[in-house]
């Protein structure tokens, strides 16, 4: 089964850059994943929307979505599905035209939703828009070898993902 986790390091896959956050941004977010690690939630509650603000406030392409989707991640490690699902929405919207990006959110979306037994059928359509996503991107590339090697290793892993999680967890 394709993690969450698994699913945040394929963002920034092809670019020059793993991370679009700036130096500020990282430091927030260094602060945000320490209070996540000591289940600060008060400090995770206000950290969370200053980091976002911040990115907003910078207007460079990419860091509001890269800055949402790691926040969102840092709910998810404790279990605040509600919270993360907003951030991800969003992050879905703001990585547009980004497509590969896009893709890693809705599967990181699904693997939230999952962990909420009456949104599974929300997560399947989320794992569904990813893989949709990484069919065109692998028929995009199919000049780069490189590429469109691995699109198709991810397509293979998460076209097993799905009906894995359906067989180990069921389908309300």
């Amino acid at each position: 089964m394709i993690t969450l986790e698994d699913a945040i390091t394929w963002l920034n896959q092809f670019d020059q850059k793993k991370s679009f956050l700036s130096d500020s941004s990282s430091l927030l977010l260094e602060r945000i994943n320490a209070a996540q690690v000591a289940w600060d939630l008060e400090t995770l509650r206000v950290r969370i929307p200053d980091l976002i603000a911040f990115c907003d406030s910078l207007k460079r392409e990419l860091e509001p979505a890269e800055a949402r989707l790691k926040c969102a991640r840092a709910f998810f490690q404790l279990d605040d599905y509600w919270e993360a699902v907003p951030l991800l929405r969003e992050a879905i919207s703001e990585f547009h035209p980004h497509r590969h990006n896009q893709a890693a959110a809705h599967w990181m979306l699904g693997c939230v939703l999952w962990q909420m037994p009456d949104q599974r059928e929300k997560a399947i359509i989320e794992w569904n828009r990813s893989i949709e996503i990484f069919i065109n991107l692998r028929d995009l590339n199919r000049i780069n070898q490189e590429r469109s090697n691995w699109y198709k290793l991810r397509l293979r892993e998460m076209n097993a993902s799905v009906p894995q999680a359906i067989a180990f967890y069921g389908f309300p």
